[in-house]
């Protein structure tokens, strides 16, 4: 990580800087508060810089809350995820007690038996619970972005006559491509799988999945409509390219994709949506200055790999299953069928997808869909 340019955690339209200290808590969720949260000595480093950059916010904080004027004092109710209690615990409790002397407040957190996704925070001054809730909010949004993502927005691609495409492709690779290293049935996509990528989420919560539903909503009526102007999105799948500079040794073999009429609206409409997830705060990444890549992943050396619990790498939540990849030979394969056609599509729906879920057809299970002109 560039020490000069630390990540951004996007909280309330305000962005904080995140000091690079390295997160090693779980955020799993447990019946008990040890289990919902373990504690290493870079927990408190990571605690100190945050909370730096947390109290430089108050300072200049002017944002109204809709706090509870109550006969102590004050009582406020912030929606966390469960599964960053134990981070905001700490060992032994630790971290809330240290949280709450300094703010001069009250924390109630819920045990992980009672499936509660708030916090109540109480004190004798707006000031100190104030205080509380954007310390709160900064180690929630900064274990947000170390958490695997769980959904993400998707265009799906599985016609019938792409998926038929793609099988001929499938077929006629294992036959004349079969001699390539690392080329084998195991890493071509499911055709019901085919599609692509908008954006990743981390919703961890009921109420966040709604959330995003009615922002995919929105992005409908305020970003999607107006670039298409009533007309049907209309793309083709067709080409071959990689993700790395080898092509020898690939990882990631994807379709290119393009709108028919030859404009860039498919990408300024993913660039847009990608934009307005990220101001949601429901992203893995806070950056919104990056293009969305429009993919249609075909083969990957991963869905070959065994899945192997418990290994760390940087940018993983702990706990989070590893894989270890086996490149694979994409030369003779973009010689022979770097123009293949996998067909052209009308984008009926955007779909809201629910990571390591299927639908009885094989499809990525959707918990929500937005349909289109």
């Amino acid at each position: 990580m560039d020490v000069l340019r630390p990540p951004i955690v996007t909280i309330g339209g305000r962005c904080y800087r995140r000091n690079p200290a390295q997160m090693t808590s779980p955020h799993l969720p447990g019946n008990a508060y040890e289990e919902q949260g373990g504690y290493t000595e870079q927990d408190d480093e990571m605690y100190d810089e945050e909370m730096y950059e947390a109290e430089t916010a108050e300072n200049v904080s002017c944002d109204p809350l809709e706090m509870e004027k109550t006969r102590d004092g004050y009582r406020l109710v912030i929606d966390v995820p469960s599964k960053f209690f134990g981070l905001i615990i700490g060992s032994r409790g630790e971290t809330k007690k240290r949280l709450e002397h300094e703010t001069r407040t009250q924390i109630h957190i819920p045990r992980g038996n009672e499936h509660i996704d708030e916090i109540t925070i109480s004190g004798k001054t707006r000031q100190g619970v104030s205080s509380a809730k954007t310390r709160i909010d900064v180690m929630a949004a900064s274990a947000r972005q170390k958490t695997p993502f769980t959904h993400f927005v998707a265009v799906p691609l599985n016609s019938q006559d792409i998926m038929d495409r793609f099988q001929a492709f499938r077929e006629d690779v294992l036959k004349e491509c079969k001699h390539c290293s690392g080329v084998d049935e195991r890493i071509f996509q499911i055709p019901q799988k085919l599609h692509l990528t908008i954006v990743t989420l981390v919703l961890l919560t009921k109420k966040e999945v709604k959330a995003a539903l009615e922002i995919l909503n929105d992005c409908l009526e305020n970003i999607i409509n107006p670039i298409l102007q009533g007309n049907p999105l209309l793309i083709d799948l067709a080409g071959l390219e990689y993700m790395n500079d080898d092509p020898g040794k690939v990882d990631i073999l994807y379709g290119k994709v393009r709108m028919q009429d030859g404009t860039d609206g498919l990408q300024e409409i993913a660039n847009r949506i990608q934009e307005r997830f990220v101001a949601s705060e429901l992203c893995q990444d806070s950056r919104n200055d990056l293009e969305v890549k429009l993919h249609a992943t075909l083969m990957n050396s991963i869905f070959r790999a065994p899945e192997v619990k418990n290994q760390r790498s940087e940018g993983r939540g702990r706990g989070q299953q590893q894989r270890s990849r086996e490149a694979f030979d994409a030369s003779e394969i973009l010689e022979l069928f770097g123009d293949f056609s996998f067909g052209e599509l009308r984008v009926n729906s955007l779909h809201l997808v629910g990571r390591g879920r299927c639908a009885e057809d094989g499809s990525y299970w959707a918990a929500g869909k937005v349909p289109l002109p």
